[in-house]
């Protein structure tokens, strides 16, 4: 589940059972999250689905940057999730710069 096209990297690798926060099962997020990234983070969202975890948890603390198409794509997989009746979590957010993590703010509220 690795992009490196344009020199960049962006991985997603699931974490089994006792993630942080009660959660069943985890999703590492590491690199640069933008358009680049969608591949293997639906693909990483998709085997995470397939074991049916009540609580997912995305890890953000090896993310160096997301822009407002990674946004996006987080956005839309709360949005897979919430209609899967899945909740997701997610820590490691003061790690992304501070220009991506202004717009992430409402993650953590």
């Amino acid at each position: 589940m690795r992009d490196e096209s344009y020199g960049t990297t962006f991985d997603a690798t699931l974490t089994e059972g006792g993630a942080v926060g009660g959660a069943d099962l985890g999703i590492d997020l590491r690199g640069d999250i933008d358009g680049r990234a969608e591949a293997a983070l639906q693909k990483a969202y998709a085997q995470a689905a397939m074991r049916d975890p009540r609580r997912l948890l995305l890890d953000f603390a090896a993310v160096d940057y997301i822009n407002s198409t990674g946004i996006a794509l987080i956005v839309g997989l709360l949005a897979r999730a919430r209609k899967e009746r899945r909740e997701v979590m997610a820590r490691g957010l003061a790690r992304i710069t501070a220009r991506s993590s202004r717009s992430l703010a409402w993650l953590t509220s």
